[in-house]
Parts: C-alpha cells; sequence; structure tokens
C-alpha cells in the first residue's frame, strides 16, 4: 500500500475471516482550496481508480493481521469511516508531514535504523514476492499498477530467472529426464523421456537427434 493508501484505511475494509484488504481510498492533499495554492486534505478514491470503482483485495499475511489486530485493541478508529490512522488529537485525517517527524522518524531512531523513506516498504514488499515466485501479474494488481507492464519495467532486475523456470516448468509437465546418462550416442546430450516413452524409443531419439 501506498503511504495515502495506508492513511485512508477502515476498518470494513479488513476482513479477519477472508484475509483480504480492500484498497479502494487514499488521503490526498489535492482538496480545493479556493485559492488555487496547494491542497487540502481529503479522502478519496485511490491512485489509478475512477469513482465507483471497486479498487483492488490484496492478500493480508498473518503478521499483518496480527499487528492490526493489535492496533484496533489499544486504538479507537475515526469517522464514519472507521479510519485506523487519524492525527495526534483523533479528530481528522492524519497529515504526512506530522506522520513523517512525529512518527516515522522517531521510530527508525528507537530501531537503530538509518532514515529511509517509508514508500521503500512497498519495494520491499513487491521484491518478497517477486523473488518467490509470486506471478508478476499477480503482484502488479496488488500494488495497483495501471499496467503489468510498468511493473515488468520496474522490476525487471528480479526476474533474470524467468526463462529458466519456464523451460523447468515446461519439462516437469513432460516428465523431461535431465540427467545424463551412457544412453545417449556419447555426445554427452541429456537424456530427454516423455511420459510413456521406454527406454529403447528414448535411445532412439537421442541417437536421432545428434546426427
Amino acid at each position: 500500500m501506498r503511504l495515502g493508501e495506508a492513511m485512508g484505511l477502515g476498518r470494513d475494509r479488513i476482513s479477519f475471516t477472508d484475509r483480504p484488504i480492500t484498497v479502494d481510498r487514499q488521503v490526498a492533499c489535492d482538496g480545493d482550496t479556493g485559492s488555487g495554492r496547494y491542497g487540502s486534505m481529503r479522502l478519496r478514491h485511490a491512485k489509478w481508480r475512477e469513482d465507483g470503482e471497486q479498487g483492488r483485495r490484496v492478500p493480508l499475511p498473518d503478521v499483518v493481521a496480527l499487528a492490526l489486530r493489535r492496533h484496533l485493541r489499544d486504538h479507537v478508529t475515526w469517522g464514519a469511516e472507521e479510519l485506523l490512522f487519524s492525527n495526534a488529537t483523533g479528530t481528522g485525517l492524519l497529515y504526512p508531514y506530522y506522520w513523517y517527524g512525529r512518527i516515522w522518524r522517531p521510530a527508525l531512531a528507537a530501531a537503530g535504523v538509518d532514515y529511509f523513506k517509508p514508500h521503500s516498504l512497498r519495494h520491499f514488499y513487491a521484491a518478497s514476492l517477486l523473488s518467490q515466485g509470486v506471478p508478476v501479474s499477480e503482484v502488479s494488481v496488488w500494488l495497483g499498477h495501471m499496467s503489468v507492464s510498468f511493473t515488468e519495467r520496474y522490476y525487471s532486475d528480479l526476474l533474470p530467472d524467468a526463462p529458466d523456470r519456464a523451460r523447468l516448468a515446461i519439462d516437469g509437465a513432460l516428465g523431461v529426464n535431465h540427467s545424463r546418462a551412457a544412453a545417449s550416442d556419447g555426445s554427452g546430450a541429456p537424456v530427454i523421456r516423455l511420459p510413456g516413452q521406454d527406454a529403447r524409443s528414448e535411445l532412439e531419439d537421442s541417437t536421432a537427434l545428434s546426427r
């Protein structure tokens, strides 16, 4: 989730039963101030989403569910939307500049961690999923990107082994044996045995392919 999306998270957007989080709104500083300068805080639909669309459903990991349960236990929600994160007095939207200065920086200092932007956590999330083989199409949806191609371009350095995984997937589905054996003609080519193929036909195919 983006920071603004987290600030716009309400209790009714969290399902501890089915374990998704619905992301369909965010706190943004783009409200009309009447002067045309800067922007006032407002709660609006999420990025890349038009009014009336349902938003996206993001899987809720156990560790995050536990943290959210503890937060709801220790803090009250705010407003008709039951927002989890409000301002310091619990009377309005949480301002980003307050969050950065009074919450984020002190938390990093208390943990003894050098400063980094909170948006880096979003990249950590994406990198963790992609490195574990989660399809980029699903990661793109959960991140709320406008297209899969955008996700592929941004995280292309995490997808170099995709061709190897594709080859192994098809070889596994067709029962290919990648072990090298003396049954070949001596060229060292891998023995390829398809489902239902016996050793004799395997040897004949291997010899034919080497010619």
